[in-house]
């Protein structure tokens, strides 16, 4: 009977202890800002986003499109910095300009790769816009209209 309350002492002591060295990592958590992401401008009626995300006061430009399956969460495609933006519009707005349907690209920005088919909704000419590591049926269509709309904003912005 000794030996159990003494076991049962020991075992609670150091219970007492490793919550007390414990604590203390939880206590001392701290938050830090690593990015600050403001909205731009809305296109197409509001479903298009233009954001601009600040990391390490370097500028990284993005769309938020809407999602093709409307219980996902938006598909955010990023276009790098406003020069390397407003290049990678115009390469996406001239190969939709000259694409046929079927044609596949590859897309590497910001260290993300995206796989874009060319479309057509509506009439109108746009890519499919697959996330990396996302389901096939999840996808955001990049209208050229909307392309060409930001490209016109950045331009009078100047």
């Amino acid at each position: 009977m000794r030996v159990l309350k003494r076991t049962s002492v020991c075992l609670k002591c150091i219970l007492v202890l490793t919550l007390l060295l414990s604590v203390p990592t939880y206590t001392n958590a701290q938050l830090k800002k690593v990015a600050k992401i403001e909205k731009v401008k809305s296109f197409t009626n509001g479903s298009v986003a233009l954001n601009k995300t600040i990391i390490d006061e370097v500028e990284v430009y993005s769309v938020t499109l809407p999602n093709n399956s409307k219980y996902h969460q938006p598909i955010v495609f990023f276009l790098g910095s406003k020069d390397e933006m407003i290049k990678n519009l115009k390469d996406l707005s001239e190969a939709l300009e000259t694409g046929t349907k079927g044609e596949v690209f590859d897309f590497t920005v910001c260290g993300k790769k995206y796989q874009l088919s060319f479309s057509r909704s509506l009439g109108q000419k746009c890519f499919k816009i697959w996330e990396p590591i996302n389901v096939s049926s999840d996808y955001g269509r990049f209208f050229k209209a909307t392309m060409d709309d930001i490209l016109e904003y950045i331009e009078n912005k100047k």
